[in-house]
């Protein structure tokens, strides 16, 4: 403790204090609460009702207490004490509390003079060492310090995002520019490894945010990158266009390769679904549009074809011809017989059309190019490839002989299987002489749901061929449709008695004259 200085009026008291010790405890413990918390201006920030401030000769705020005079004038007296001891104190705070200030100032300013001087050099090299440092440090940190970080990157982006909310349309556009520059410089430094992974951690990214999104955001997604992308054409120049249709049709090309055959096909199907679905929402003022944009196209595709083949070199045409040739040819192989005759029906209305729409002079022209190619054909033809020919037209020939004969052969067979068995059977019903393919058994079970009355009018139970009843195809319909058939032996359509002089014939010529009895018997 600090010596008082030696008044008359200290030096009682200290006289005084040695006599009662009790009074050294009740200091000990008021110096201990006696813990003040210092601003930069040296301040008390206590909030307490009973914090002790620096107390003047005089002054009327000392606590009283009904004592006596010696402890009165011990509380004086242990109360400047305190006071000076406080004032020193903070004194010393308040000067280290200045003096720290002044050094974080300067540290500031030094470290941003440095900063101005380092070059771009420099300064991905320190970027890179706080990344590596940053990434040792987290291998060693505790699963409870991770969890610190996160709630702290997750309370920062909260942050970020309200911040985000309250900007305007200026000040993110210019955000979005600098960010862009930033990633552009940060592009051009990087090394080849560095861009490839940042480019898969950026698909992997991508694929599952993909994944986590339905099906309408994805179509909103969809329509704001069109239109985005609509208003980004119209402010481009043309050189940035070319550049970019350049960029889309080499991806394109590339996603083409990697490709299968069966994700083709899916591909396929899906753009033809897609297209049909289209169609059958538009009108037709748009379908016209549609063709006539699909013509304007196509003329202009062919008008650069033949531009491009004027200028080319006798040789680049002969390698592109025999290109286009091998690809045909490779089309031609992979194609079935059913798409092959489609594709031809369709070529020929194409020509049909076409030359409808053709003038006399251009006509004349393909008539003669046409002879011109064939005479050309035949001309590069050598003996091999005629004999060669010639072969196959007989090949062709012997075959579809074989075929029809083969077929000829077929029928006969058929034709004398079916006529091994004469008209012998009897319908029971309509006293008709049938084949075996026109006739049917009789069993209870077809006939359960027909009227019994029908039933019994129709079947007569007379056993012809084989001990068996058989009836008719068309009688078995009209009785299972609870109807008498017209032909039917109950309608008074009996035969009458066969004379002596037919009972010696045969099947046949039964068969025959029973159809020229009735015209006998009218012209008789």
């Amino acid at each position: 403790m600090p010596k008082l200085k030696k008044t008359s009026y200290s030096h009682k008291l200290t006289k005084e204090r040695k006599r009662q010790k009790s009074t050294e405890k009740q200091k000990s413990d008021f110096k201990e609460q006696q813990v003040h918390e210092v601003n930069i201006h040296g301040k008390s920030l206590n909030k307490e009702q009973n914090t002790v401030r620096k107390l003047f000769p005089g002054e009327s705020l000392i606590p009283q207490t009904i004592d006596t005079k010696h402890d009165k004038i011990d509380t004086v007296s242990s109360s400047i004490q305190d006071s000076d001891v406080f004032s020193t104190t903070l004194d010393t705070q308040v000067c280290q509390r200045r003096q720290f200030l002044k050094r974080r100032q300067v540290d500031s300013f030094l470290q941003s003079i440095l900063r101005q001087k380092k070059g771009d050099v420099t300064k991905s090299i320190d970027k890179l060492k706080d990344r590596k440092r940053k990434q040792d440090q987290k291998f060693t940190l505790t699963v409870e310090d991770q969890q610190k970080i996160t709630a702290k990157k997750y309370t920062n982006t909260q942050i970020q995002s309200t911040l985000r909310q309250k900007k305007d349309d200026v000040t993110k556009s210019t955000d979005k520019c600098k960010d862009r520059k930033r990633k552009q410089d940060q592009k051009s430094t990087q090394t080849v490894e560095d861009k490839q992974k940042i480019t898969a951690k950026n698909t992997q990214i991508q694929s599952t945010l993909r994944q986590k999104k339905d099906d309408a955001t994805k179509s909103i997604h969809k329509s704001k990158d069109r239109k985005r992308k609509q208003d980004q054409k119209s402010t481009l120049t043309v050189k940035d266009q070319q550049n970019i249709t350049a960029k889309n049709t080499q991806i394109q090309s590339i996603l083409r390769q990697k490709k299968d055959d069966v994700t083709k096909l899916k591909d396929k199907l899906k753009d033809r679904k897609r297209k049909q679905d289209r169609k059958s929402t538009l009108t037709v003022e748009d379908k016209q549009n549609i063709t006539a944009k699909n013509t304007q196209i196509q003329s202009k595709d062919r008008k650069r074809k033949r531009d491009q083949i004027s200028t080319l070199p006798v040789e680049e045409l002969q390698t592109i011809t025999a290109k286009n040739r091998r690809i045909q040819s490779a089309l031609r192989q992979k194609k079935d017989l059913v798409s092959k005759s489609t594709i031809r029906l369709k070529d020929r209305k194409r020509k049909h059309d076409q030359k409808s729409s053709l003038t006399v002079e251009e006509q004349q022209n393909l008539t003669a190019k046409n002879r011109q190619t064939q005479s050309t054909l035949r001309q590069k033809k050598d003996h091999v490839s005629k004999s060669k020919n010639k072969k196959k037209d007989c090949n062709r020939q012997i075959r579809l002989r074989k075929s029809f004969s083969a077929s000829c052969d077929a029928a006969t067979k058929r034709f004398l299987t079916n006529i091994q068995q004469f008209a012998n059977f009897i319908c029971t019903c309509c006293r008709r002489l049938l084949y075996r393919k026109s006739v049917q058994l009789v069993r209870e079970q077809k006939f359960s749901k027909t009227k019994p009355d029908i039933v019994q009018k129709c079947i007569t139970g007379r056993k012809t061929v084989r001990d068996q009843e058989w009836l008719c195809n068309t009688c078995i319909s009209y009785i299972k449709h609870d109807k008498i058939p017209p032909k039917a032996n109950f309608n008074l359509m009996e035969c009458p008695p066969q004379p002596e002089e037919l009972k010696k014939l045969s099947s046949l010529e039964k068969k025959l004259i029973s159809r020229r009895i009735p015209f006998i018997k009218l012209l008789a």
